[in-house]
């Protein structure tokens, strides 16, 4: 099912910046921004929350659900921009007509009286907007519930409007931004599809997840090279033992990466390249991360051994061994900028004329760059919305079918009752120290964590007779 992309949804995704969250939530708040937060342990966020649902593991569609309810029956939404942008608005308050507030409250685990007073805050607010972070993702019926958490913004209208600064759009890859909507688009339905399942890509790209099953799926077309670039699938992906599986049974496996990565130890080559403070580099990819127009580029700090390669030139190197002509292609996650830069195939080009090309494809200054290495801010390039030219007819679509057959669906689970053989359910959380697959190996993150740390509920733990093996994790008491 496909959530709804709204006016300026990749900007309105996340309203904190990644640069000193905290300090953006103490601001907001000393302005009068309330802030609910949804999430079954009692976060570092939830600390600094207003209002705090602590939802049942796996109830987070339920909730989301209770919610709406609550504030359609109320007509606590802002009319004057669901009705001008949505569509199928009797569709979703009659699939979530059944999630009252006693209903939820005996599935989520939450009060009656917060469901409602977050459905008030949230509805009542002169300004709205949801987001959700990665927890909501690896729930069960994940994309449900990130639809059901954008139905919040298109009917309290939590969207940047016209005039509104536009806290960084980032300088490369990004369009004018036009107070519009962007109608839902099921690119997955549309183009190539996977051979082990009818699933395409999804913003141009395959879910990794199901990878091992091209690799081993049987038949001529079935993947039989990899390179990965900077990954680990063999740990990343889930399901450990097919992952590996499917990487053993590949005919060539390349791993480029300076690490000694589990992937690596399967690899038939492992191609180690240049490590950060060894190479020239610019903030392309995350530049939209900054809460301000902000790029830098960084020169090499020390050289690198004889013979490492920079990253791209073991991309340039293959094509040039295959006879293949390749463009240097700007842009953050893929994103293609305009110009491409053909490359030439014979006289290798060097890292800084690419990177100049880059500087030249975003409107900075590769000079200006090099002369300030600590970074340069640039407030003439803050951006705001601009106005639509008119009614385009696009709209968000709050219920299609598919979505109503799965709210339907969360319903038929009905009140889950305990299962002997699985009593527990596992929650997914980030690790301090570690982003992902990088930093584990670093001594202090060793030493905080020798070994991947299981943290349970302390009333779980005594019930079966457990108790940390390290000191410091292990047990969480949930209020």
């Amino acid at each position: 099912a496909g959530a709804p992309t709204g006016v300026n949804r990749r900007y309105s995704k996340s309203p904190l910046p990644s640069s000193n969250p905290r300090k953006a939530i103490a601001d907001g708040r000393a302005k009068g921004t309330k802030l609910i937060v949804i999430d079954p342990r009692l976060t570092e966020t939830a600390r600094k929350a207003d209002l705090f649902l602590q939802v049942r593991p796996g109830e987070d569609c339920t909730l989301l659900a209770a919610i709406l309810r609550v504030m359609l029956e109320r007509e606590w939404t802002d009319p004057t921009f669901h009705d001008r942008f949505c569509t199928s608005l009797p569709t979703l308050r009659a699939a979530v007509a059944i999630f009252d507030l006693a209903y939820a409250e005996r599935r989520c685990g939450v009060p009656a009286t917060l469901i409602e007073q977050a459905a008030q805050m949230f509805g009542t607010s002169a300004k709205a907007h949801a987001a959700s972070g990665t927890g909501l993702t690896f729930g069960p019926h994940s994309n449900l519930a990130e639809h059901l958490l954008e139905c919040l913004n298109a009917l309290c209208g939590g969207y940047r409007r016209a005039g509104e600064m536009i806290r960084n759009t980032g300088l490369f890859g990004n369009a004018a931004t036009v107070e519009r909507v962007v109608p839902p688009n099921r690119d997955w339905l549309t183009g190539p599809m996977l051979r082990s399942a009818a699933v395409g890509r999804l913003n141009g790209e395959f879910p990794s997840s199901r990878l091992p099953d091209e690799i081993l799926h049987p038949g001529e077309d079935r993947i039989r090279a990899l390179i990965v670039f900077g990954g680990n699938p063999a740990t990343a992906i889930g399901g450990t033992p097919r992952t590996v599986e499917a990487l053993r049974s590949l005919e060539l496996l390349v791993s480029i990466d300076p690490r000694w990565s589990p992937t690596g130890r399967l690899a038939d080559y492992v191609i180690p390249t240049r490590l950060p403070f060894e190479r020239e580099d610019l903030n392309i990819s995350l530049d939209g991360a900054s809460p301000l127009p902000w790029v830098n580029y960084a020169p090499a700090v020390v050289d690198p051994p004889a013979g490492v390669p920079d990253d791209w030139e073991v991309f340039y190197d293959l094509a040039r061994i295959m006879g293949v002509e390749i463009e240097f292609k700007t842009g953050p996650f893929g994103r293609q900028l305009e110009p491409e830069l053909p490359l030439d195939m014979v006289n290798r080009p060097t890292t800084s004329a690419l990177i100049a090309h880059a500087c030249k494809v975003a409107g900075v200054s590769y000079d200006d760059l090099a002369a300030n290495p600590g970074g340069m801010w640039l407030p003439d390039r803050i951006a705001v919305v601009q106005p639509a030219a008119g009614d385009d007819g696009a709209r968000l679509d709050l219920c299609p079918i598919d979505v109503a057959e799965e709210i339907a669906q969360v319903l038929a689970q009905g009140e889950r009752a305990a299962d002997p053989a699985f009593p527990l359910m596992l929650v997914s959380r980030r690790v301090a120290r570690v982003m992902n697959a990088t930093f584990h190996e670093v001594p202090a993150t060793k030493a905080k964590y020798p070994v991947a740390p299981l943290f349970m509920h302390s009333g779980d733990c005594a019930a079966r007779g457990l108790q940390s093996a390290h000191a410091g994790i292990g047990v969480e008491h949930r209020d």
